[in-house]
């Protein structure tokens, strides 16, 4: 009988630890997804960015929720960093082409994610 209660309580620890697995991993979707969507405005963003005139003023931001009001140079490139605090000058395109690279990587992730998902959702729904 002891057995039996060890191994049903053994169950219900993986069953715990699976359900919390599985919610971590929507979070991760859901997370994935937020990306995609900030990456799909971004080059909306910049695509009209594209389009203002040398000389327009700007509001530039310098921290969360701060901007200062700027005259806009050059709308043709940008500083971006591209990792470890690297920043270098981007074109419009070479910076558009980054973020379609960064889309693309996301994109995977959250093909194999989906997976996990529904393979999860398989096993609980097989139990």
């Amino acid at each position: 009988m002891s057995n039996e209660k060890d191994i049903k309580m053994q169950q219900e620890e993986i069953l715990k630890q699976m359900s919390s697995q599985f919610g971590q991993l929507q979070q991760y979707v859901e997370k994935l997804d937020i990306n995609l969507s900030e990456l799909a405005s971004l080059k909306e963003s910049l695509k009209e960015f594209e389009k203002t005139k040398k000389g327009s003023k700007i509001y530039a931001p310098i921290a969360n929720g701060i901007f200062v009001e700027a005259t806009l140079d050059d709308s043709s490139t940008f500083l971006v960093n591209v990792g470890k605090g690297i920043v270098v000058k981007k074109t419009i395109k070479e910076t558009l082409d980054l973020i379609k690279k960064q889309e693309e990587e996301i994109s995977i992730a959250k093909v194999e994610a989906d997976k996990k998902v529904n393979e999860f959702m398989n096993y609980f729904q097989q139990m």
